[in-house]
């Protein structure tokens, strides 16, 4: 009896899969994919934000774990320099020999076991995004599994758009108790499966209006399951759409495919501080990324 619901119970979630559509199959494939990777998100324990020339950081061997430091350190090994024309270097602070960090490429940190560090320029800023990688951190191997509801065709909303009339600031709270200031821009009012509510569209702390000429932009969001099932802070949701966000009309239509809601970095990551929602769908969404500790 026991093997004859086991069989059905297969045999259900394969025909929910199978009637999933190939966008959906490949978005969780290649989230599989990334999270396998060796230097996958859930590698990062810590980062940091070089603002200038001037600014180096060393790295700190902690209880918590490897972090970087602008703060001087008599007994650290390393320091991460930054040289003109938004590059890096390493310096090893025992022989003084100097390695060269290439632009989002892991460089091993030679005086340290299993430690990498990856950086990245920030777009239209003089700031250097510097990540630090422990490939031996506790439960790293659990922390690159992903697991995901079956796809669910009635856990898609259409949502009518609508601009605000003036862009609203607000102060946007993060997972490590900082904040950020951006604007809701415009909402996205739902009538779905008897629950009503918004859905915000933030302009990112953009300093123009850039964010309209891109087609897609991302949503956050809590529901019910939140800290049950999912994660607790809260999950995010690219949102694709047909055309530049700038072109949309009030009072135009967009779909909201919750099956493509995902888990934010800091879900398995120290190294990031996401930020967390303000908006609330009063029932369990659940479709897209699970959750567990």
């Amino acid at each position: 009896m026991i093997k004859i619901l086991s069989l059905l119970a297969f045999l259900f979630v394969g025909c929910t899969q199978s009637d999933a559509p190939a966008e959906w199959t490949d978005w969780t494939d290649k989230l599989h994919k990334k999270y396998k990777e060796k230097f996958s998100s859930p590698s990062i324990v810590h980062h940091i934000y070089l603002n200038s020339d001037s600014e180096d950081a060393v790295i700190k061997k902690t209880s918590a774990g490897y972090r970087l430091s602008k703060e001087a350190c008599e007994d650290c090994l390393v320091k991460v320099k930054r040289e003109p024309g938004l590059k890096l270097s390493l310096v090893n602070l025992k022989d003084k020999t100097v390695t060269a960090i290439e632009k989002e490429k892991e460089t091993k940190v030679e005086a340290l076991d299993s430690v990498f560090v990856t950086y990245y320029p920030e777009d239209k800023t003089d700031q250097i995004r510097v990540f630090i990688h422990d490939l031996k951190q506790e439960k790293l191997e659990k922390k690159r599994r992903r697991v995901f509801f079956p796809y669910k065709k009635d856990e898609i909303m259409v949502g009518t758009f609508n601009w605000l009339k003036e862009k609203s600031p607000i102060t946007m709270s993060r997972s490590d108790g900082t904040s950020k200031n951006m604007n809701i821009v415009a909402k996205i009012s739902y009538d779905h499966k008897g629950k009503q509510g918004d859905l915000f569209v933030y302009d990112y702390g953009s300093k123009d209006d850039s964010y309209k000429d891109q087609e897609k932009t991302m949503l956050m969001y809590r529901d019910l399951s939140s800290g049950k099932s999912t994660y607790g802070a809260g999950r995010f949701l690219s949102l694709n759409l047909k055309k530049k966000l700038g072109d949309i009309k009030d009072g135009e239509t967009v779909s909201v495919d919750l099956n493509f809601s995902y888990n934010p970095p800091c879900a398995v990551s120290t190294g990031f501080h996401c930020p967390l929602p303000q908006n609330t769908i009063d029932r369990e969404v659940l479709a897209g990324e699970k959750y567990s500790k």
